[in-house]
């Protein structure tokens, strides 16, 4: 889907974005939600595809051999360069700057009834200014994530809204594949935010959310 495919709703400056999506089994829909300022959300999504399934019949944690393999050699590369500490700057990456309404889109998918859902989405070739944020919020007990930079290059970071802040954070130097994850190891899920980051502007070839809660 493309963002064309949304009803736009809302403020004028601050709209609401919204489409319907159904599950795999087609028992009930489910409402994908996009908010942010218009020129902000316009400029990173417009020309981004979005691959979103849905399946909230599954029921077991999450399996991901593509989160699982990305990667684990190129982690090592990635680290191998880093201890060779020629690229200092990388070594001191600052921490991203707090959330800030006009320079971060958030977004959501939530059933229109029940719970459990199981999703899991694609976010290609988004473009992320420097300085901006692309946030996915949900009500979780298992979440995984990856963003690659097809340019420039985006930073991860996950983070619990109650009790903690951030729990995770990538910040590996591009072109290398930053990865978050999170279990509760209980059935209590928790509203979690997943934050994609631009540390130098540049487009983001692929940002994938696998996430789900189950009973």
């Amino acid at each position: 889907m493309r963002l064309a495919d949304f009803e736009r709703t809302g403020d004028r400056d601050f709209p609401l974005f919204v489409t319907r999506v159904p599950d795999a089994a087609g028992a009930e829909e489910f409402e994908f939600r996009i908010a942010g300022p218009e020129r902000l959300v316009e400029e990173m999504l417009a020309e981004a595809t979005i691959e979103l399934t849905i399946d909230s019949t599954k029921k077991t944690p999450l399996e991901s051999p593509q989160f699982d393999s990305a990667q684990e050699e190129e982690y090592r590369r990635a680290m191998w360069e880093l201890a060779g500490l020629e690229d200092i700057d990388q070594l001191l990456k600052p921490k991203p700057p707090p959330l800030e309404r006009e320079s971060s889109v958030f977004a959501s998918i939530r059933p229109l009834s029940g719970h459990g859902t199981s999703y899991e989405i694609d976010v290609l070739n988004a473009a992320m200014p420097a300085g901006f944020s692309l946030l996915f919020a949900g009500v979780w007990n298992q979440a995984r994530a990856f963003a690659t930079p097809a340019s420039g290059d985006q930073d991860l970071f996950l983070a619990l809204s109650y009790p903690a802040g951030v729990v995770r954070a990538s910040r590996r130097p591009a072109p290398f594949t930053d990865r978050v994850a999170f279990d509760t190891d209980t059935i209590w899920s928790v509203l979690a935010f997943i934050r994609f980051f631009g540390f130098r502007a540049g487009v983001m070839s692929i940002g994938s959310i696998q996430a789900g809660t189950w009973p």
